[in-house]
């Protein structure tokens, strides 16, 4: 019943949309608030909302109020009141952007108030360390840390910012993010320092996503040798796909590649699970982590289909390998991809 629900409730914002028009601005100001109160509702009543339309409801709602507070001017302290405590208490996101949607309707005393009222609310929040979880709602930490950004991102300084994300340092993810901070400012040295404190703060907790970030800015200061230490590790744990790429674009920068492939080979093959022959005539079988398919996504991607497909028949693969495969050999040997299909 979404369907007719979501198309009713349009109908409703079509006659707020003209009676705004008419010059009722105040009256739709209300309307709508209570209106997106009418919407959580809903949404915490288990509406299905898998085709989106209760976000679009939501998007056009946010919109009509946006407009009639631009039209009725209402009281700037009051409105960065309503703002910051609809943004903090709605499970939905509403308004958590008001900071910056608002700005020319709030002007310097409502922003002023909404950041005053912001500050104190993340005085509260607790700095938390590597590992450490937070013991109140992870909602609300959520929800004030993001409205923070946005006003530090609007009228604060870099440091502010980095202030901001350092209170939550409990996963290394938030040390990339510091990370990405002082790069993109061009500060290098800071970024590879906060990089740095990341990986060592998370020894068994490793992300990749971390150290690759790390490694780019080892390279833009010359430290080749050390790049390649940091994408070599992950590889050795775990050599997939993505940390072979890691390695092999790293290497390719200063012409090492075809000096590190026989070692990278011989490490992923030495890898791989003991080959279970009886299955791999069942492709359809899912085998992750006991089968050959990470040495075939990679013969895949460098374009080596029959070493690929040789491995597969070895040590077997998943179905999406085993469909390009197929996809691969179907043209030339048409009897072999029969089985797969």
């Amino acid at each position: 019943e979404a369907d007719s629900y979501a198309a009713g409730v349009h109908e409703v914002i079509d006659e707020l949309e003209a009676t705004l028009a008419y010059g009722e601005a105040e009256a739709v100001k209300r309307l709508c608030e209570e209106a997106l109160d009418l919407c959580e509702q809903s949404w915490d009543g288990g509406i299905d909302d898998s085709d989106g339309q209760m976000g679009e409801i939501q998007g056009r709602l946010m919109d009509v109020h946006l407009n009639a507070c631009m039209k009725s001017r209402p009281d700037p302290i009051e409105l960065a009141g309503l703002l910051f405590e609809r943004a903090m208490r709605s499970d939905w996101e509403l308004f958590l952007t008001a900071a910056i949607d608002y700005a020319e309707v709030l002007g310097d005393r409502g922003l002023a108030e909404y950041r005053r009222l912001a500050e104190a609310a993340w005085s509260r929040v607790p700095a938390l360390g590597p590992g450490e979880k937070e013991k109140s709602h992870e909602s609300d930490r959520f929800r004030i840390t993001y409205i923070m950004e946005r006003i530090i991102a609007r009228t604060g300084t870099l440091e502010e910012l980095v202030d901001v994300h350092a209170r939550d340092l409990s996963v290394p993810y938030h040390y990339l993010q510091i990370t990405n901070l002082y790069a993109e400012a061009g500060d290098s040295d800071r970024a590879i320092e906060w990089a740095e404190r990341g990986i060592a703060a998370f020894p068994k907790h490793h992300d990749t996503r971390l150290s690759d970030r790390l490694a780019d800015l080892y390279e833009t200061q010359g430290r080749h040798h050390d790049a390649m230490a940091l994408v070599w590790k992950p590889f050795l744990a775990d050599p997939d796909l993505e940390r072979y790429q890691e390695v092999k674009r790293h290497a390719e920068l200063h012409g090492q590649w075809q000096g590190v492939l026989p070692q990278a080979m011989d490490h992923i093959r030495a890898s791989m699970p003991e080959p279970q022959p009886h299955r791999v005539r069942f492709p359809m079988v899912a085998l992750w982590g006991r089968d050959w398919s990470e040495l075939v996504r990679i013969l895949l991607w460098e374009g080596e289909d029959d070493a690929a497909w040789k491995a597969a028949l070895e040590g077997g693969c998943q179905p999406t390998s085993w469909l390009r495969l197929a996809e691969l050999r179907g043209e030339t040997h048409p009897m072999e991809v029969v089985t797969i299909y």
